[in-house]
C-alpha cells in the first residue's frame, strides 16, 4: 500500500540523517583528539 511505502521511505531519510550525523560526530571526535595530542 501507499501507506507502507511512505513509511519505508520515512525510514530510510531517518536513517540517513543519521548515519551523516555519525559520521559527522566521529570526524568531530577524531578532530578533538588530535588536537589534545597537539597541545
Amino acid at each position: 500500500s501507499l501507506d507502507a511505502k511512505y513509511a519505508i521511505l520515512l525510514i530510510k531519510k531517518k536513517l540517513f540523517i543519521y548515519t551523516q550525523d555519525l559520521g559527522i560526530n566521529l570526524k568531530i571526535t577524531k578532530l578533538n583528539k588530535k588536537r589534545r595530542h597537539y597541545s
